[in-house]
């Protein structure tokens, strides 16, 4: 999210690919509706750290 950069202090975020959870989701949403069981339609994402100063103490 570039607009925590402007935060005061600047906001230290996650980025993630949303393109690509978008589809993820939508797959496991039909997936769904086919019966699969909603246990077995879990699955993680790689997330990028932004650091930014909000991260940091004292």
């Amino acid at each position: 999210m570039p607009e925590s950069g402007f935060a005061t202090p600047p906001l230290t975020t996650f980025s993630v690919d949303m393109r690509f959870s978008g589809e993820q989701l939508a797959t496991l949403l039909l997936r769904q509706i086919d019966g699969e069981e909603p246990e077995s339609l879990r699955q993680v994402v790689n997330a990028t750290l932004i650091t930014r100063q909000s991260h940091i103490k004292g």
